[in-house]
């Protein structure tokens, strides 16, 4: 019983906040014409942390093993992506990967992070597809099962993105 009040209380104090003089955003109601405004808090915004360097690795990984092509070209620096023609190298790199599960994350040489550049070692395990034996480099350089490769990441705008993926640190 006393779990239940907590949370009801927890509830009531986290909605307060968010009707408390905020910024209100206009949002489209998909089963009307209608908007509805959507109030948010600065200040639990501003309590909302950023993901991690480590965590973000882990999410650009995720998203091309689930075929997110697009998402996690979006993960990466302009300059790792600079323009289309290099956007659709990537693409088709990442599509030429059949199966693809993170084994490990660690950290690389901690001693040369910056706050805006950080890496990891990354261990995988692959299995390519078989169109991919005529790709620029054969099966663009993964063998079939434990591969590892060190990912880079720099800051843009403040936040982590993938700066380059390279067979040695």
């Amino acid at each position: 019983m006393n779990k239940v009040i907590v949370l009801i209380g927890l509830c009531l104090l986290v909605g307060g906040g968010l009707l408390y003089g905020q910024k209100q955003t206009q949002l489209p109601n998909t089963s009307s014409s209608r908007t509805s405004t959507l109030v948010v808090s600065p200040t639990v915004v501003d309590k909302v942390p950023l993901m991690d360097a480590k965590g973000y690795v882990e999410v650009f990984l995720t998203n091309i093993s689930k075929k997110n092509i697009p998402e996690a070209i979006a993960m990466m620096t302009a300059k790792a992506v600079p323009d289309e023609p290099t956007s659709q190298a990537w693409g088709a790199q990442f599509n030429a990967f059949k199966t693809l599960s993170i084994q490990s994350i660690e950290p690389s040489f901690q001693e040369s992070w910056t706050d805006s550049s950080q890496s990891y070692k990354v261990t995988i395990a692959v299995e390519m597809t078989p169109e991919s034996a005529n790709g620029p480099i054969p099966y663009y350089g993964y063998d079939k099962g434990i591969n590892i490769r060190w990912v880079s990441l720099e800051k843009e705008n403040n936040v982590w993105k993938i700066g380059g993926i390279g067979t040695g640190p």
